[in-house]
Protein backbone atom coordinates (compact mmCIF):
# COMPACT_ATOMS: atom_id res chain seq x y z
CA UNK A 1 0.00 0.00 0.00
CA UNK A 2 1.46 3.21 -1.09
CA UNK A 3 1.41 6.42 1.07
CA UNK A 4 -1.81 7.84 -0.73
CA UNK A 5 -3.91 5.21 0.37
CA UNK A 6 -3.21 6.20 3.97
CA UNK A 7 -5.57 9.70 2.65
CA UNK A 8 -7.80 8.37 0.91
CA UNK A 9 -10.88 8.79 2.48
CA UNK A 10 -13.18 5.22 3.24
CA UNK A 11 -15.47 4.57 0.73
CA UNK A 12 -19.76 5.51 1.86
CA UNK A 13 -20.53 2.52 2.37
CA UNK A 14 -17.72 2.02 5.24
CA UNK A 15 -18.82 4.95 6.98
CA UNK A 16 -22.60 3.75 7.24
CA UNK A 17 -22.03 1.95 11.37
CA UNK A 18 -20.40 5.16 12.26
CA UNK A 19 -22.86 7.66 11.12
CA UNK A 20 -25.23 5.74 12.87
CA UNK A 21 -23.69 5.36 16.24
CA UNK A 22 -24.11 9.01 17.39
CA UNK A 23 -27.91 8.40 17.27
CA UNK A 24 -27.94 6.35 20.29
CA UNK A 25 -26.71 8.73 22.47
CA UNK A 26 -28.80 11.68 20.94
CA UNK A 27 -31.45 9.60 21.40
CA UNK A 28 -30.59 8.70 25.34
CA UNK A 29 -30.33 12.83 25.63
CA UNK A 30 -33.74 13.37 23.90
CA UNK A 31 -35.66 10.77 26.08
CA UNK A 32 -33.82 12.40 29.62
CA UNK A 33 -34.75 15.74 28.77
CA UNK A 34 -38.35 14.41 28.13
CA UNK A 35 -38.47 12.10 31.51
CA UNK A 36 -36.90 15.45 33.62
CA UNK A 37 -39.60 17.86 32.11
CA UNK A 38 -42.27 15.92 32.68
CA UNK A 39 -41.45 14.88 36.25
CA UNK A 40 -40.34 18.60 37.51
CA UNK A 41 -44.23 19.47 36.27
CA UNK A 42 -44.91 19.37 39.71
CA UNK A 43 -42.09 21.66 40.79
CA UNK A 44 -42.81 24.33 38.17
CA UNK A 45 -46.17 25.40 40.24
CA UNK A 46 -44.21 25.79 43.10
CA UNK A 47 -41.34 28.02 41.54
CA UNK A 48 -44.99 30.39 40.17
CA UNK A 49 -46.38 30.70 43.64
CA UNK A 50 -42.51 31.63 45.06
CA UNK A 51 -42.89 33.95 41.77
CA UNK A 52 -46.03 35.46 42.63
CA UNK A 53 -44.80 35.86 46.38
CA UNK A 54 -41.55 37.73 44.87
CA UNK A 55 -43.88 40.10 42.43
CA UNK A 56 -45.83 40.82 45.46
CA UNK A 57 -42.95 41.91 47.78
CA UNK A 58 -41.55 44.25 44.33
CA UNK A 59 -44.78 45.58 44.45
CA UNK A 60 -45.22 46.51 48.06
CA UNK A 61 -41.65 47.81 47.94
CA UNK A 62 -42.53 50.15 44.94
CA UNK A 63 -45.64 51.26 47.31
CA UNK A 64 -43.06 52.15 50.45
CA UNK A 65 -41.54 54.47 47.80
CA UNK A 66 -44.79 55.96 46.04
CA UNK A 67 -45.52 56.33 49.80
CA UNK A 68 -42.23 58.61 50.39
CA UNK A 69 -42.91 60.54 47.37
CA UNK A 70 -46.59 61.84 47.66
CA UNK A 71 -48.62 63.35 50.13
CA UNK A 72 -51.65 60.58 49.92
CA UNK A 73 -50.79 57.21 51.48
CA UNK A 74 -52.26 55.11 48.12
CA UNK A 75 -51.95 55.49 43.97
CA UNK A 76 -55.32 54.87 42.59
CA UNK A 77 -54.17 51.66 40.92
CA UNK A 78 -51.22 49.57 40.15
CA UNK A 79 -51.53 51.27 36.92
CA UNK A 80 -50.65 54.53 38.88
CA UNK A 81 -47.18 52.84 40.03
CA UNK A 82 -46.50 51.85 36.41
CA UNK A 83 -47.24 55.49 35.13
CA UNK A 84 -45.16 57.36 38.09
CA UNK A 85 -42.38 54.45 36.95
CA UNK A 86 -42.37 53.05 40.27
CA UNK A 87 -43.30 49.80 38.46
CA UNK A 88 -42.00 48.76 34.94
CA UNK A 89 -45.52 47.32 33.99
CA UNK A 90 -48.84 46.64 35.99
CA UNK A 91 -47.77 43.33 37.63
CA UNK A 92 -49.36 40.03 35.97
CA UNK A 93 -49.03 37.00 38.02
CA UNK A 94 -47.35 33.68 36.63
CA UNK A 95 -50.39 32.44 35.15
CA UNK A 96 -51.42 35.48 33.27
CA UNK A 97 -53.58 37.63 35.58
CA UNK A 98 -53.26 40.65 37.21
CA UNK A 99 -52.49 41.09 40.96
CA UNK A 100 -55.96 42.19 42.99
CA UNK A 101 -54.98 45.17 44.80
CA UNK A 102 -56.68 47.27 47.72
CA UNK A 103 -54.92 50.45 48.89
CA UNK A 104 -55.12 51.17 51.94
CA UNK A 105 -55.68 47.88 52.87
CA UNK A 106 -57.63 45.34 55.08
CA UNK A 107 -54.82 43.12 56.29
CA UNK A 108 -52.82 46.11 55.85
CA UNK A 109 -53.60 49.63 56.87
CA UNK A 110 -50.42 51.05 56.22
CA UNK A 111 -50.03 49.64 52.85
CA UNK A 112 -51.84 47.21 50.49
CA UNK A 113 -53.41 44.22 50.12
CA UNK A 114 -52.39 42.41 47.07
CA UNK A 115 -53.69 38.77 45.71
CA UNK A 116 -53.13 36.53 42.75
CA UNK A 117 -55.94 34.01 41.36
CA UNK A 118 -53.82 31.43 41.32
CA UNK A 119 -53.54 28.96 38.85
CA UNK A 120 -57.04 28.27 37.96
CA UNK A 121 -57.32 31.89 37.28
CA UNK A 122 -60.37 32.09 39.11
CA UNK A 123 -61.17 34.61 41.93
CA UNK A 124 -62.21 32.98 45.39
CA UNK A 125 -61.11 29.44 44.97
CA UNK A 126 -58.49 27.70 47.20
CA UNK A 127 -55.39 28.25 45.17
CA UNK A 128 -55.46 32.16 45.23
CA UNK A 129 -52.58 33.96 46.79
CA UNK A 130 -52.65 36.66 49.41
CA UNK A 131 -49.64 39.52 50.63
CA UNK A 132 -51.17 38.82 54.05
CA UNK A 133 -50.28 35.12 54.01
CA UNK A 134 -47.06 33.32 53.62
CA UNK A 135 -48.89 29.82 52.72
CA UNK A 136 -50.08 29.39 49.42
Amino acid sequence: MGPLALITPPHPADMIPHAAMWKLPLLVVVVGLVLVSLASGGRRGCHKIHDTRLLMKSVEQALILFQAGHTESCPRSLAQLRDEKYLTRVPMDPWGTALGFQCPGRHDRDGADLWSAGRDRRWGTEDDLYSWTRQP
